[in-house]
């Protein structure tokens, strides 16, 4: 048999054997329209979901819309653009379309075939095309052999990234100065899990993510957060939402567990990050606090293609019936994808002053954190292409199943056994004349890259491959040499692809960076939230230790006070006793004695003088005899009286009165 004939069979088998690989085009159906609604089918304004078929045309005005190819490729119209539904492949007649996937185009009589390809194709001023290859490899060829090296159809809406569960584990150290105290702590493990619970499109997900840290010892804490994460095409930011409930036990030890509800949004731009968080608590501990915070978070430096982020942190606490406002100041180091190193400072009212930090490392479960076939495949051969570049520009020849085939960006077109046919690599461009025929042949500049990645996809749900062109720009064109004055805006294109594609510089897409951001939180983490309560209850402590030794003073003081009025109310009482004695003697005696000397000397003087004493000396005796008794009976009484009175406080009268009277006749 002879050469000819023997491919001939070949091509004849392929056909049969591999249809998938030669699969018709059946229709385009409009996924997206934005910048207006100037897109029409056959020459009739269209709407979302409205499809295409073979021999219709899709065209645009001064809006652009996004294309699906039967599942195979999604197809991005650029503005003033026209394309012709054909039977195996569309053609170009006017613009641009950038094509992600499966998905042929028809060039004059040749055919343009994809292998894992990116590819966006345009005419320009001069009629011809112009062919610029974003990742994988495209080939120039005739339809046979076009329908021999073009990979199996998949389903283009199933290639889109996907997030891997993720495990953190690490550590938290925090101390302070609350309560006028010296510098008091804890030092907390961690761990978390991270699991996604639906992924949409590669740019939006629902997850769930379980936390726990504990001392070892007394203090501990269990959280459990539900969220959801997007990224908006028109704005080109990544929002989230997220609801969470946790429950924590303090280092200081009482009945009482803390339990608390969480609410937060956020939102990421540039780098740049808002966020605001608010919690309430669910439990009836006397420690218990409520918090409302707001974060600002801005990029000041990068570390292996990962921004250092500084946020700054205003927030308010309410317990004890009392409100505290506090700020926070944070920086978050990234190193590498896995590592995190994140140190805080923060004042408010009730913790005073406080120093942190934490550190963290991440690894999925998955091997990687992003799931995407089209990045295993493409790393490898873009990883071979940059050492091949590196170690030689002579590579001429490639071998496949129909023979030589050429890269024209190495070298002169190759003939083939079959027909002449041309591979552009991943960072080429080439100019093509409307027969299908290479004209040039050059490598993109970065700047040029991201035009026509920016020009396509702004506005659009990114690409499956988003990824893959992040990577292929960072790995295959960031390696050319930098002009010696570069322009300013270079920095302003190196941004604008990311946001486009909704990855970061490290071609991940930005809805993955929720474990990362979360000690970024003023408030909401579980060293946080112990940190506060138990500053509060031994606030709380002090102040019932406090209020016991008062009450114990005043206890004492007044015991004091009792006996001091006991003791004054005694001696007031004997006084009045010693007093009412003293009166009541000198009157008794008094009277007694005045009675008894009276009556003595008036009998006896009577008696004597009636039956002695003749009546004219009986005057002049009475009256001095009187007289001088009742003088000495008067002194002898009073002294006697007061003498005993005051001696012995006793009612003793002793009264010797004795008369003698002698006369002489």
């Amino acid at each position: 048999m002879k050469l000819g004939e023997r491919f001939f069979w070949l091509i004849l088998l392929q056909c049969f054997i591999s249809p998938a690989f030669a699969s018709s085009l059946k229709q385009a159906t409009i996924q997206r329209i934005v910048d207006g609604n100037e897109v029409y089918i056959d020459k009739s304004q269209a709407r979302v979901k409205q499809s295409a078929e073979e021999g219709q045309q899709i065209s645009t005005g001064s809006s652009r819309t996004e294309l699906l190819f039967d599942r195979r490729a999604l197809g991005y119209l650029g503005k003033n653009s026209l394309i012709n539904l054909g039977e195996d492949c569309f053609s170009l007649s006017n613009g641009s379309v950038l094509i992600n996937g499966t998905q042929r185009s028809c060039i004059g009589s040749k055919v343009l075939g994809i292998r894992g390809t990116t590819y966006v194709l345009s005419i320009n001023q001069e009629g011809s095309y112009d062919l610029a290859v974003l990742t994988g490899e495209a080939q120039i060829s005739g339809k046979s052999e076009a329908a021999l090296l073009n990979e199996q159809d998949a389903d283009i809406l199933t290639l889109y990234p996907r997030l891997n569960p993720v495990i953190g584990i690490g550590g938290t150290i925090w101390g302070n100065n609350a309560n006028n105290s010296d510098i008091e702590g804890l030092i907390l493990g961690d761990l978390a899990y991270f699991q996604p619970l639906s992924q949409n499109s590669g740019s939006s997900v629902l997850y769930s993510l379980t936390s726990s840290s504990s001392n070892f010892d007394d203090a501990w804490g269990v959280s459990q957060e539900f969220g959801y994460r997007w990224f908006d095409p028109n704005n080109q930011r990544s929002n989230g939402v997220m609801a969470g409930y946790t429950h924590w036990q303090g280092q200081i030890k009482d009945s009482c567990s803390r339990s608390q509800l969480s609410l937060g949004v956020e939102t990421e731009r540039n780098r740049w990050k808002f966020a605001a968080a608010g919690g309430v608590p669910v439990d009836n501990c006397e420690s218990q606090f409520s918090f409302a915070s707001a974060t600002v978070g801005m990029p000041i430096a990068e570390i292996y293609q990962e921004p250092i982020t500084l946020s700054l942190s205003p927030y308010l606490l309410a317990g004890i019936g009392k409100n505290y406002a506090g700020g926070r100041v944070g920086l978050n180091i990234p190193i590498g994808q896995r590592l995190n190193l994140f140190t805080y400072g923060s004042y408010d009212g009730i913790s005073e002053t406080t120093i942190g930090g934490k550190i963290s490392y991440r690894f999925p479960t998955g091997g990687s954190f992003v799931e995407a076939p089209a990045i295993s495949k493409d790393d490898e051969a873009l990883r071979t292409e940059v050492a091949q570049s590196k170690q030689s520009k002579n590579t001429k020849l490639r071998f496949a199943s129909i023979g030589q085939i050429a890269t024209p960006c190495d070298s002169g077109p190759v003939k083939s056994l079959i027909n002449d046919a041309y591979v552009i690599k991943a960072g080429e461009q080439v100019r093509i004349d409307p027969d299908g025929t290479i004209l040039s042949c050059m490598k993109m500049t970065p700047k040029y890259y991201s035009q026509l990645v920016i020009k396509h996809v702004k506005g659009q749900t990114p690409p499956p491959e988003s990824t893959v062109i992040a990577k292929t720009f960072n790995e295959l064109l960031s390696n050319t040499p930098a002009p010696i004055d570069p322009p300013p805006e270079k920095q302003t294109y190196d941004r604008d692809i990311y946001l486009t594609l909704g990855t970061n510089k490290n071609g991940m897409p930005i809805i993955n960076s929720i474990l990362s951001s979360k000690g970024e939180q003023p408030f909401g983490d579980i060293n946080q939230l112990i940190e506060t309560s138990d500053t509060i209850q031994t606030e709380l402590n002090q102040s019932k230790e406090s209020k016991n030794k008062n009450k114990s003073t005043n206890q004492d003081q007044s015991s004091k006070n009792n006996e001091n009025e006991d003791s004054d109310q005694a001696s007031t009482n004997t006084s009045s006793a010693d007093s009412d004695t003293t009166s009541t003697d000198s009157s008794t005696n008094d009277s007694s004695n005045s009675s008894t000397n009276n009556s003595d000397n008036s009998s006896t003087n009577d008696s004597s003088n009636s039956s002695t004493n003749d009546s004219d000396n009986s005057s002049t005796y009475d009256s001095d005899n009187s007289s001088s008794n009742a003088s000495s009976d008067d002194k002898d009484n009073q002294a006697t009286n007061t003498r005993t009175s005051t001696d012995t406080n006793t009612n003793t009268n002793t009264n010797t009165n004795t008369n003698t009277n002698t006369r002489t006749w």
